[in-house]
């Protein structure tokens, strides 16, 4: 495990035991589900009876070790964070069964997750809204084919100032981005009528030389993208906020 790891907004932490301060930053566990260490934080029995539930389904044996690990993790985390049991913990559904960003609690947070293979993300804080997203790379891929896709081939194009093997991971940095940036809107990136952020401006500012100004839609956002291991590859984590108050009427 890495250190764990502080900006002005968020804290990356990668030991669920960590103290924890200043609750209005953003609280970023980064997890390998397969370490050990972790694994001794996650328990079943933690789990609500409809996870329980799920858990019992037929699958295989990884399947449900990572199942659980998922979900008895997520409430250990968000239950230090709240001071609560993380059995008692009630979470709120959105419309699609999924739970939303705020839990039913004495005290609420936001929060937002995500995981790929044996990499679990969470953020938690007492401030703005945010999204997480962990997105992997799959050698058997073929990424160009997605990307041109969702970008088209005149902006794929535009990866051709990056050297070769830096390409793919600007591609995955747009993926997480897109992501985390509509889960911090309350919605996954399906919904497009409700497409909270350009894919043409998520895409330029992935593009461009840090030091260049952000499209316009991206001024009040902040985000922080890290790459971890994840199976035999690795995975690109992303974590966007917007800022409180800003582009508010």
């Amino acid at each position: 495990m890495n250190p764990k790891a502080e900006t002005d907004w968020v804290v990356w932490h990668q030991a669920p035991d960590e103290a924890l301060e200043n609750r209005a930053a953003i609280h970023l566990w980064c997890c390998d589900l397969d370490d050990p260490r972790i694994v001794s934080f996650c328990d079943e029995a933690v789990l609500s009876e409809d996870e329980r539930g799920i858990a019992a389904r037929p699958c295989s044996p990884r399947q449900h070790a990572l199942y659980v690990r998922r979900r008895s993790l997520r409430r250990v985390l968000l239950g230090r964070f709240l001071n609560l049991a993380p059995k008692d913990l009630k979470l709120a559904r959105g419309d699609l069964g999924e739970p939303s960003e705020e839990l039913v609690s004495a005290v609420r947070c936001h929060y937002s997750d995500s995981s790929s293979q044996n990499v679990f993300v969470l953020g938690a804080t007492e401030g703005a809204a945010l999204g997480v997203d962990a997105t992997p790379a799959m050698p058997e891929w073929d990424w160009t084919a997605v990307a041109e896709f969702m970008v088209g081939p005149e902006h794929l194009r535009e990866l051709d100032r990056f050297p070769e093997a830096e390409r793919q991971a600007v591609f995955l940095r747009f993926c997480s981005l897109r992501e985390a940036v509509a889960k911090a809107f309350g919605h996954g990136i399906a919904e497009a009528a409700q497409e909270p952020v350009p894919d043409e401006s998520l895409w330029e500012a992935m593009i461009r030389p840090p030091s260049d100004p952000r499209p316009a839609e991206l001024r009040e956002w902040r985000w922080e993208h890290r790459v971890v291991p994840s199976g035999t590859s690795y995975a690109v984590v992303c974590v966007a906020q917007r800022r409180r108050g800003c582009g508010e009427g």
